[in-house]
């Protein structure tokens, strides 16, 4: 789960998610098209508070290990949030 929370006073705030890949250290990467945000834009009015979240489907064949990689944020400012993903091994 990300949180996010617009600042009191401020104008209303809308921001669309745009994941990148995800990779680990050896360069196996997790596709863009393989992680979702739940929703993928929220508008928050000033001083409300959501969460969103993140889904990744991990193809069958992936390493296990730590991936890393960003989720661009749009909205008035460009931003971008870095996310840490553990793959598990096979289970047996």
């Amino acid at each position: 789960m990300l949180s996010f929370e617009a600042p009191e006073g401020a104008a209303p705030v809308q921001m669309q998610f745009e994941p990148g890949d995800l990779t680990n250290p050896n360069g196996d990467i997790l596709p863009a098209n393989r992680i979702s945000v739940i929703p993928p834009q929220i508008q928050l009015e000033p001083g409300e508070a959501t969460d969103v979240a993140v889904a990744v489907t991990i193809p069958d064949l992936s390493k296990p290990g730590e991936y890393h990689g960003r989720i661009a944020c749009t909205g008035t400012d460009r931003t971008s949030v870095v996310v840490i993903f553990e793959v598990a091994g096979a289970q047996t």
